[in-house]
């Protein structure tokens, strides 16, 4: 062996041995009240952003399963903040989140050990979904809301005051129109039953009541304002049953139009969806939880979404950026079905198809104020920047 050889092998090994080893998490999941261990529940390990998402998968995480004695482990955990969410069918985290509290820093290095996480016996809301007859609605979405908590100040309780945002999982209902969301934390929720969708903005046939019309979404017992919800207690263990939710019908109309780059070039597959500007509206978990109101342009630029009821809205427009093109480079559309993913955090989408990886970032769309009042909207022309690769 030469000694330029030897050299580098021994300069390897040193950089090798110094190398800062990662940090250890281990703990246990138990039953609070009880200190019974939770076996099989699923711990995620997730980074907490700490700016914008910088990538196509921003958010590190690490799964472990608990085993007889409720215990989890991860291993070579990287520097950074983070904090953990467990589930288990049938049991919830105490208080209004889906996170375990406390997110930690973690150095190279440490050992954070012997952390215990307490779930309670999950709570059940179950129900039907029916229609402005009686009739039930399949395939109807049903979702879990909760009243955040309210700022101290004057000027953002006035925006709180109505605000409901997802307090649990959501349920679709069955061909009886019956729904049941289990594993909820004990408080009081909220219940709002939607249309099922299809992609793309249009109600499933099922849904649409009559021409013109459209089924929108319904908070219990049978009222589209949040403020007049009736609040539904779940209590630890137990099943509040019964909850019928009368869904409600309104004049449809259509908001259409294209969508261009500063050259006035048409830009295909552009992410368009509407948001209600009223601060009491409820809080999605994410974009594609509102896909109603959602739609992806065509070739020529156009697009085109249905069933909108009067109201203020914003539209956006936001170009697709290609993060990672596939064998065949890009597709433009986007349109194929073939397998993939899409994740949504931070305000930023990612989708995944055919091996082509784009991003639509809000902070690079285009904001529209849209006004439906008894008429369809049309010929909007809205100007974005023109779509790159990154």
């Amino acid at each position: 062996m030469s000694m330029l050889l030897a050299f580098g092998l021994a300069g390897a090994l040193v950089q090798a041995v110094a190398a800062p080893p990662g940090a250890v998490v281990s703990g246990r999941v138990l039953e609070q009240g009880t200190d019974a261990p939770v076996s099989g529940a699923q711990v995620v390990l997730i980074t907490v952003p700490q700016g914008p998402p910088s990538g196509p998968m921003p958010f590190r995480s690490k799964t472990a399963t608990t085993d007889e004695l409720g215990r989890f482990a991860f291993g070579e955990v990287e520097p950074g903040r983070y904090q953990l969410n467990v589930q288990k069918a049938g049991f919830a985290l105490p208080g209004a989140g889906r996170m375990a509290p406390a997110p930690f820093e973690l150095k190279a290095g440490d050992s954070r050990n012997n952390l215990a996480v307490r779930l309670v016996r999950g709570g059940v809301i179950a129900g039907r979904v029916v229609d402005q007859y009686g009739e039930p609605l399949v395939d109807a979405r049903v979702m879990v809301l909760r009243r955040p908590p309210v700022p101290a100040a004057a000027a953002a309780r006035a925006t709180f005051t109505n605000r409901l945002i997802p307090g649990g999982p959501g349920a679709q209902t069955n061909d009886l129109g019956e729904f049941r969301v289990h594993s909820l934390a004990p408080g009081e929720y909220y219940v709002q039953a939607a249309p099922g969708f299809r992609f793309g903005g249009t109600l499933s046939a099922q849904s649409s009541p009559a021409p013109g019309t459209t089924l929108v979404p319904t908070y219990f017992p049978g009222t589209s304002d949040p403020s007049a919800a009736q609040p539904v207690l779940v209590a630890a263990g137990q099943t509040t049953g019964d909850i019928e939710v009368r869904m409600l019908v309104a004049a449809a109309f259509q908001v259409s139009g294209v969508v261009v780059d500063e050259a006035g070039v048409p830009v295909q597959g552009a992410m368009v969806r509407l948001t209600l500007q009223d601060p009491g509206a409820p809080m999605p978990p994410t974009p594609m939880m509102s896909g109603l109101n959602q739609d992806r342009t065509d070739a020529a630029g156009a697009f085109s979404l249905v069933s909108v009821t009067n109201g203020a809205y914003t539209l956006i427009a936001i170009p697709p950026v290609v993060i990672q093109a596939g064998p065949g480079g890009t597709t433009g559309g986007f349109s194929s079905v073939s397998s993939g993913f899409v994740g949504v955090a931070g305000g930023v989408t990612t989708e995944s198809r055919n091996g082509t990886t784009v991003q639509f970032r809000d902070d690079n769309g285009a904001r529209v104020p849209v006004t439906v009042n008894e008429g369809s909207v049309t010929g909007l022309r809205v100007v974005v920047p023109r779509p790159s690769a990154r």
